[in-house]
């Protein structure tokens, strides 16, 4: 549930009205979690954990003036996703993996809206 402004849940209105139209562009979105020793030894390895969630969004390209090769790497993509549309509700985090259009890609930065309707992620194939 995204914030209220004006009395209006903001993001529940975008998720009514803009989800639909970008229904044939589905975003699946997968959290890893990375579990606890499976032994007394430092060299055992963890159980991680995942989630999957699968929701709609946008996927761009930055622009040439964008890319400075350090913090926006040539190669990386804007992917804009509709927050009540992710199902189960979760929230991208830097190291997810993200898959839209066929491409896989790894979230590297996470912003979200002011009313919570949106995720934009950097996100690096």
């Amino acid at each position: 549930m995204g914030i209220k402004i004006a009395g209006i849940d903001v993001a529940a209105l975008v998720n009514a009205n803009i989800a639909p139209a970008l229904s044939d562009i589905p975003v699946t979105l997968t959290k890893y979690t990375t579990g606890t020793r499976t032994a007394l030894s430092a060299s055992a390895g963890t159980n991680s954990t995942n989630q999957t969630a699968t929701g709609v969004g946008l996927m761009e390209t930055y622009g040439i003036n964008q890319v400075d090769g350090t913090l926006i790497q040539a190669g990386d993509r804007k992917v804009l996703i509709i927050a009540e549309s992710l199902s189960p509700a979760l929230v991208p985090d830097t190291g997810d993996q993200l898959v839209i259009e066929g491409i896989t890609l790894i979230v590297v930065n996470v912003e979200r809206d002011p009313a919570g309707a949106t995720y934009t992620c950097q996100a690096r194939g």
